[in-house]
């Protein structure tokens, strides 16, 4: 059983690879509510790791806010699309530890 899992998520990390821009442009996006919220609990936010950014549908209100991101995205296809719609944000970092192509 542990084989099978290793090869469906292979087989997801390849389709998430040929599906980034379609994904980006068709997801729909978070409501505004949801970050006036986690914001209202967390105080100020300094730092933020971001697990399995995809490509960054919930992140660019953090970015706004002034937070240093750090992704981690084992998609490169989806963190390729998250790279590029964050190029202008100083405070936008990917982790190094990537993992498939």
């Amino acid at each position: 059983m542990k084989d099978f899992y290793k090869m469906r998520s292979a087989k997801m990390g390849e389709l998430f690879n040929e599906i980034a821009y379609s994904y980006e442009k068709w997801r729909l996006s978070y409501p505004s509510e949801l970050y006036e919220e986690i914001f209202s609990f967390g105080g100020e936010f300094q730092t933020a790791l971001e697990i399995g950014i995809g490509t960054g549908k919930a992140t660019a209100p953090f970015l706004e806010e002034g937070v240093e991101v750090t992704a981690i995205e084992p998609s490169a296809g989806m963190l390729n699309v998250a790279e590029k719609k964050f190029k202008s944000f100083p405070n936008f970092h990917r982790s190094e530890e990537h993992t498939s192509e």
